[in-house]
């Protein structure tokens, strides 16, 4: 299963790689983007917003209702700079207007608590300007891909993007371990 949701076709690169380590080590830059999850080709599809701190290379994945900024959204991205404790970030989105929009108006919201934040735009067409987060997607939409076909496996039946998990419970058995 493991091999089956993350395996990946062969890298095509151009030219050697770079490296994406932050000119300044004191300068904190969070990516951010959307991917979509869906279980099927023409599925539904789930809207997914990244945050990721390209200083320690971890961040958050959270299901939204849609690209479009929404106060929800706004708040995911606060919360994690706000847990992440920074004084001082850049938020580097993608260059698509609702990741656009989306850091302003959480860089608005930050800077209303204290915080000096910049937003930048990654370079349009290019997927280096975004490695971090690239990355990132690539690892979570692996792992969920790999969790439905565990469960899909368990269960002896596939499960599509609209099923509800919590409903299938009772069929789920997961051991409690005392400490």
């Amino acid at each position: 299963i493991c091999v089956k949701s993350t395996g990946r076709s062969d890298q095509h690169r151009s030219r050697p790689e770079v490296s994406e380590t932050p000119a300044a080590a004191t300068l904190q830059i969070l990516q951010g983007d959307y991917s979509f999850l869906r279980s099927h080709p023409n599925s539904y599809q789930i809207t997914v917003l990244h945050i990721i701190d390209t200083t320690i290379g971890g961040g958050w994945s959270v299901a939204v209702p849609s690209k479009s900024p929404s106060s929800y959204s706004v708040g995911i991205v606060s919360e994690f700079v706000r847990f992440m404790g920074y004084p001082s970030i850049v938020i580097q989105a993608d260059a698509g207007p609702d990741m656009q929009q989306l850091a302003a108006q959480a860089a608005v919201k930050l800077r209303e608590g204290g915080l000096t934040v910049t937003v930048r735009s990654s370079a349009v067409n290019t997927h280096q300007g975004q490695g971090f987060v690239e990355r990132w997607i690539a690892k979570m939409t692996g792992q969920c891909r790999a969790l439905r076909l565990q469960l899909e496996s368990r269960l002896k039946r596939e499960i599509s993007s609209v099923d509800e998990i919590h409903e299938l419970q009772p069929i789920i058995r997961i051991p409690f371990v005392h400490a």
